[in-house]
């Protein structure tokens, strides 16, 4: 999982968290992910950061 800062503001200093979730609390995620309404929480695998470039490039990432 991936979030924003909590201004959801892309800029030079803008902060990121990466998390990993259990698979038995993935659905609960997706929930979450679904209703936050600044949609500044995402799966990483579908951002275009270079942590999701990089684990895509190793197969450490669906």
């Amino acid at each position: 999982m991936y979030c924003q800062d909590a201004c959801s503001v892309d800029s030079f200093d803008t902060e990121y968290l990466v998390a990993w979730i259990p698979r038995e609390f993935v659905s609960m995620a997706e929930k979450g992910i679904d209703v936050n309404p600044e949609q500044c929480i995402q799966w990483l695998s579908d951002t275009p950061v270079d942590l999701a470039v990089a684990l895509h490039a190793e197969k450490l990432l669906a």
